[in-house]
């Protein structure tokens, strides 16, 4: 069983004869400019609409058709901005983009610890379409000899966006690595996760910063909401999480295959900024991979996005997209 957003629940039909058949609209992908990046490309279905911008490597926008905005976060301050490879401070254009984990292991390969790896980061993207895939391929990491590819794609008559995130080794020595999506989002009402079944940490959580607090797990879920006063992070082991705004629910899911994961196990992880910039990260990671000279490795995200259920309170929304299959 799948999960059918409210707004898209088939009514029982008693007539005689078969209604008609409706028509689902198809996927496609155009070339439209957006919030002063003139290569944007918009996928879209009739439903939702994706915008991916090919010169900062990152999909920006997951709305619905027919909005200005919906979930993702992204800083108005950088809008139009190139990427700043050379640049000693973070340009955190937002979004939703991939690094390789684990983080510990960067210095081994670069000459920093942080901000991100330039390729992975700071670099753009070539673009094509595939149909009714946009396909996004980066330079080859000459510290790593990897290339990243990403394949974006909304599921025809559902608010569904799929993201696959492959790593290819290309060049150099083995090299050890978890593919990590990050999606930056606005300050939500509510966040959560579903506890699996056997997950093997207490409570179905772990911390890996300094400071974590007003994390709750009861009821098989856990939930967190934005430390507005310090940045914080969590590792979790299942495979869902949950985004409320104002307006929207957006549910994040991924794959867990049998393997070794970075950071304490994690396979789903939540970041919560502290200060003005107020924004969360719903993150996701690969099992690790020694990848030799042809092999690679993926990672893959169904994004759904739905308009909130008025007679609903943002934990109980939360809850509800949390639970359904």
């Amino acid at each position: 069983m799948r999960w059918i957003p409210p707004f898209l629940a088939i009514a029982m039909v008693t007539a005689c004869s078969p209604p008609p058949k409706a028509v689902v609209p198809a996927v496609t992908v155009t070339a439209r400019p957006w919030e002063g990046w003139t290569d944007a490309l918009v996928v879209a279905n009739g439903i939702v609409e994706v915008v991916v911008v090919p010169s900062i490597g990152r999909i920006m926008e997951f709305r619905m058709a027919g909005e200005m905005d919906g979930p993702f976060w992204h800083d108005a301050a950088l809008h139009g901005q190139p990427v700043d490879p050379g640049g000693g401070e973070w340009r955190n254009f937002g979004g939703d983009k991939t690094w390789p984990a684990p983080q510990e292991a960067w210095p081994l390969h670069w000459p920093r610890a942080w901000p991100p790896p330039v390729l992975f980061d700071q670099s753009a993207m070539a673009a094509v379409i595939d149909g009714e895939t946009l396909v996004l391929s980066s330079a080859v990491d000459g510290a790593t000899g990897l290339r990243c590819r990403r394949e974006i794609t909304l599921v025809a008559g559902m608010p569904e966006m799929r993201v696959r995130t492959v790593y290819q080794k290309v060049s150099g020595d083995p090299v050890a690595v978890s593919p990590w999506v990050v999606t930056q989002l606005r300050d939500p009402e509510a966040m959560c996760a579903p506890v699996p079944a056997g997950s093997g940490m207490e409570g179905g959580w772990v911390p890996l910063s300094e400071g974590v607090a007003g994390v709750e797990s009861e009821g098989g879920l856990v939930r967190w909401k934005r430390d507005r006063e310090r940045s914080a992070k969590i590792g979790l082991d299942g495979t869902r999480l949950v985004w409320v705004g104002e307006r929207h629910v957006l549910r994040i899911d991924c794959e867990r295959p049998t393997g070794n994961y970075p950071d304490k196990g994690s396979s789903t992880q939540i970041y919560t900024n502290g200060g003005e910039r107020a924004y969360v990260e719903l993150e996701t990671l690969g099992p690790m991979a020694v990848l030799k000279l042809g092999g690679s490795c993926e990672a893959v995200n169904r994004y759904t996005l739905v308009t909130r259920d008025a007679g609903r309170g943002a934990e109980e929304e939360a809850a509800a997209a949390a639970r359904l299959p």
